[in-house]
């Protein structure tokens, strides 16, 4: 299984207003659930952020996770694998 190539865009702010994430010109990868939540507009902004930045930050965490496993710090590379695996769905 694999993710939507990003990079990920997130729409022109407020999310609130417009809550869609979205790759490409056309390609929607995620709409954010914002009609009657209780979320402050700070907190729908940082969500919406977060999932924009995702394919980027699965890559970076790839990139740690190989650079990690050829030094001695294992104990990180055993909080990296589990996200790793989460992130791609296994």
């Amino acid at each position: 299984m694999t993710h939507t190539q990003g990079p990920w865009h997130r729409n022109i702010p407020p999310a609130s207003k417009y809550p869609v994430i979205f790759a490409g010109r056309n390609t929607h990868v995620a709409i954010l659930a914002v009609r009657g939540t209780s979320m402050p507009p700070e907190e729908i902004e940082a969500n919406c952020n977060l999932i924009a930045a995702a394919p980027e930050l699965l890559y970076a965490l790839k990139e740690v996770a190989i650079k990690v496993g050829r030094c001695p710090a294992l104990e990180i590379r055993g909080m990296i694998d589990p996200i790793i695996r989460k992130a791609e769905g296994k």
